[in-house]
């Protein structure tokens, strides 16, 4: 089973985002996210919404169990590589393959 304020903070930690940075995104106070993460207070599925568009992901991925998880390192890669234009992104992907190869 997950527990809810764990999971937010993992994923906010991965994402190099501080409780302070979802609190503002959130509009809520730091206090209060704080309080989730430790389990001191309970997360409405429209606030978990909410943290998971700040956090650029889905539901599906929030609730998805550890076992099927990316290490921090990659998923941060990832998070980079989404952010560049898809014609780098095919430069950089051609290059590592490349490099693979030899």
């Amino acid at each position: 089973m997950i527990h809810i304020g764990s999971r937010i903070k993992e994923l906010r930690i991965q994402r190099n985002i501080s409780a302070k940075e979802l609190a503002l995104a959130l509009d809520v106070s730091q206090s209060f996210i704080s309080a989730i993460e430790n389990g001191n207070k309970k997360c409405s599925l429209e606030n978990i919404d909410k943290i998971c568009s700040v956090l650029g992901i889905t539901l599906s991925d929030f609730f998805a169990t550890n076992d099927n998880q990316l290490p921090p390192d990659l998923i941060q890669l990832m998070e980079a590589l989404k952010k560049l234009p898809s014609e780098e992104r095919r430069a950089l992907n051609h290059y590592l393959q490349t490099r693979l190869k030899g």
